[in-house]
């Protein structure tokens, strides 16, 4: 699928003044000018988003936004990493969507107090799933999370009770860059989500990493990698 419908422009990483916001200086006709950008992401990401890294931003000007811009891509040594998170949902579906083996996928379905990214049926059985956008790699481990996640710790153990009344609840890590050779959660930032998501798949939690490769303005699932966690997690 594409990066963006909308066009891409390529700046400079200034600083990250909060979660939300990124200042990029940007070349234009006249001189170089800096712009704010939407960091669609709220991972720490901290090993990317240096100052004078390479970035790729959709340029989408609208009354509506604050911002004309936001970021999508990070050049990071030698391979673009996607940080925008929400595009690893619509990635999923669309690799879930091709599965012989599936039908009714649906998007956004609401079990219990949680809202989850995928809900189809396998063979009549119910099944209920969790996207998580993974950007970090260490080595060749992808990881996550970069950041302490409450909101994932409720999504692991809501998944885990669904399983127990009968539902195929799984979790998919997409990895939205091409330099990871297998997954491992991250103990030493989350020791309580990496423990949860351990215990989850030892009680019948699926877990899958999907990677990804980034070509021009297309992002694509292009193989699955093995879960590990018999790692320590650490970065």
């Amino acid at each position: 699928m594409e990066l963006s419908s909308f066009p891409i422009v390529e700046g400079e990483f200034i600083s990250r003044p909060n979660r939300f916001i990124a200042r990029v200086m940007i070349d234009t006709d006249s001189a170089p000018r800096e712009i704010t950008a939407h960091v669609a992401n709220t991972g720490r990401m901290r090993e990317l988003l240096v100052p004078g890294a390479r970035v790729q931003m959709a340029f989408n000007p609208s009354p509506k936004r604050k911002t004309d811009f936001t970021l999508l891509t990070v050049w990071y040594k030698s391979t673009w990493v996607c940080i925008h998170s929400t595009m690893a949902n619509a990635l999923a579906f669309e690799y879930m969507e091709k599965a012989p083996d599936i039908c009714q996928l649906k998007r956004e379905v609401t079990y219990g107090k949680s809202r989850f990214d995928l809900a189809f049926e396998r063979n009549g059985h119910p099944c209920l799933y969790e996207v998580k956008s993974a950007n970090l790699v260490v080595g060749a481990a992808a990881m996550f999370p970069d950041a302490p996640t409450e909101r994932g710790c409720k999504h692991l153990e809501e998944l885990m009770h669904a399983h127990t009344e009968g539902y195929e609840a799984g979790v998919l890590f997409v990895v939205q860059r091409e330099d990871a050779e297998f997954f491992t959660p991250n103990i030493a930032t989350d020791p309580l989500f990496s423990g949860l998501l351990k215990k989850g798949a030892e009680e019948g939690l699926v877990v899958r990493a999907l990677r990804c490769v980034i070509r021009g303005n297309i992002i694509k699932i292009d193989s699955e990698i093995p879960v590990r966690f018999d790692t320590t997690g650490r970065i």
